[in-house]
């Protein structure tokens, strides 16, 4: 029998103070595996991302990256990439779009910085909000979204729904770039998105998809299957004034709770990642409550190799560990707290190893 996961975020009521909110901004990679100028552009865009804690809802930054077909077809590439590289006109990869505006490749990491901090400045007439829900007996999603427009507004306007992939490995890239992370995996209704010619002030506009859902690895260039764990999958919404090809709004939908997680336990999830490491193991995961937190990475002998103590607040948080020090090797890492303890079986590989 399979086992029921329902994971969901639940729609807050909405107090409109005066006409604007917060923006989130969002960023839009497109690269492929087997592109040479993506790799070192990569190596200075996703430190980036990490360091402005991007994909946290705390963070009000938001990431998505689509695999093109060339040089050759990516395993994550489909339809919906390729409507939204359209959409853009591009005529070449690696390329980046901040709140659906051009910014250079060649930008040193200091610009890559400035230009996804500032994303986010500037404020939103949008008020974004919704679930998602993974139903694992009957190989489903479901996502049920709100947009709630704080002026009005006439024009052509495209509402888009991408599902990420946080992470995955894909050892058979030829330019040495085996780590990726927030691949769009597929999109609804699908790229092109949802034409909305006007909007009127304190209307909100619902929009609802279920889609069945295949688990491959790797998928088949083309194809909307995952590489892994569909649970660990997030939705990012954003609305884009077609006229400017201006991003004025996005959100991340991250799930919630899975059913049959006891109140007592402490996280609900931990993540790792890129698993297996080399240079360091990123940890993701939500914590109920304020408080002490111990992370803890221990050898298959029971000896902790490395060992972190921090003070967190509620919600979801992103850390690292450096794996400078460590025997390559299978490892355990653990979160606990005063109400107890997760674990999570990681790899690390050995110096010098990509």
């Amino acid at each position: 029998m399979k086992q029921l996961f329902t994971l969901c975020m639940l729609i807050p009521s909405i107090a409109v103070v005066g006409q604007t909110t917060q923006r989130n901004g969002l960023a839009e990679e497109f690269a492929n595996m087997y592109c040479s100028p993506c790799k070192p552009f990569f190596d200075r865009y996703h430190p980036t991302l990490v360091s402005l804690n991007a994909n946290d809802t705390a963070a009000h930054l938001n990431a998505i990256t689509y695999q093109m077909d060339y040089p050759a077809p990516d395993f994550s590439y489909n339809l919906h990439a390729s409507q939204r590289h359209d959409y853009y006109t591009l005529l070449g990869i690696p390329d980046l779009r901040v709140n659906g505006q051009g910014i250079s490749t060649a930008s040193t990491a200091a610009q890559l910085y400035t230009a996804l901090d500032t994303s986010r400045n500037s404020p939103s007439s949008f008020i974004i909000t919704g679930t998602y829900i993974v139903n694992a007996a009957n190989n489903t999603l479901n996502i049920d979204i709100k947009i709630h427009p704080l002026s009005n507004m006439t024009g052509t306007y495209k509402v888009h729904t991408a599902i990420i992939e946080r992470h995955y490995n894909n050892p058979a890239s030829t330019v040495a770039m085996y780590e990726y992370y927030n691949v769009m995996r597929r999109m609804f209704p699908d790229g092109n998105g949802t034409t909305e010619p006007n909007w009127t002030a304190n209307t909100a506009k619902t929009y609802s998809y279920q889609q069945s859902y295949t688990v491959t690895n790797p998928p088949a260039p083309g194809s909307f299957d995952f590489w892994g764990d569909p649970l660990l999958t997030d939705v990012i919404v954003f609305v884009q004034d077609s006229a400017t090809r201006m991003v004025m709004q996005s959100q991340l939908i991250r799930q919630g709770e899975p059913l049959g997680i006891t109140t007592q336990d402490p996280m609900v999830t931990l993540e790792c990642f890129p698993n297996p490491a080399k240079d360091y193991i990123g940890f993701s995961f939500r914590t109920k409550e304020a408080g002490n937190y111990k992370l803890e990475i221990v050898d298959l002998n029971g000896r902790c190799v490395k060992a972190a103590d921090y003070t967190l607040a509620s919600g979801r948080h992103q850390l690292r560990i450096a794996t400078d020090g460590m025997a390559s090797g299978c490892y355990i890492a653990r979160l606990s707290d005063k109400n107890g303890t997760v674990q999570k079986r990681i790899s690390v590989l050995p110096t010098g190893l990509n």
